[in-house]
């Protein structure tokens, strides 16, 4: 009987020591699904130019599209303080709604940029009604030419004083595939 018991302690000594290890290294393994999700490669279909662009904030998610198909995705890092619409200068926020790209700069201080035409005159409006600033200089662009190799690492967080951050190379070929004046719908 002794024996018995004996044995039974034991095997709950080794089943709580298994479980010290099992959970951590289940939690590790979600962590190592996430990491490699939010490092995905762009999607891209199709060649030509690009007709419209869309960014989903929430879903961190720069989409656009040839003909009115959706023809490639990028993911994205956001201002600092992502959540809600740019409504001032230095707020943090990437700006919500119907903007255009409206300058390409291939010597940008973050790789290349795409201008966005924000503020709109609502934007200033709004701004100007309550003695504030609505800031400006808007971009899509690659990286910070001085943090080149953070590559995709630099999705984890978001970064930009309210712009649109993709990888050096999404910029290269959102750059040579949009035109000035091609639409940017920016939801939350």
């Amino acid at each position: 009987n002794f024996k018995i018991k004996t044995n039974q302690l034991n095997r709950q000594k080794m089943v709580k020591r298994s479980n010290f290890v099992v959970v951590p290294t289940i939690v590790l393994t979600c962590l190592i699904i996430v990491a490699i999700h939010s490092l995905e490669s762009a999607t891209i279909i199709g060649e030509g130019n690009i007709d419209s662009i869309q960014v989903l904030k929430s879903k961190r998610k720069l989409l656009f599209f040839r003909e009115g198909q959706l023809s490639g995705t990028f993911r994205i890092s956001l201002g600092f303080s992502p959540k809600g619409k740019k409504h001032f200068e230095k707020d943090g926020k990437t700006p919500e709604g119907l903007y255009e790209i409206d300058g390409k700069n291939p010597n940008s201080i973050a790789h290349k940029n795409l201008g966005v035409s924000y503020p709109n005159k609502k934007d200033q409006l709004y701004a100007k009604r309550l003695g504030k600033k609505p800031g400006g200089s808007i971009k899509i662009h690659g990286l910070l030419n001085k943090y080149k190799k953070l590559g995709k690492m630099h999705r984890f967080y978001d970064w930009t004083a309210g712009c649109i951050a993709i990888t050096d190379e999404e910029m290269d070929y959102l750059y040579e595939n949009t035109a000035v004046g091609t639409p940017i719908r920016i939801l939350p």
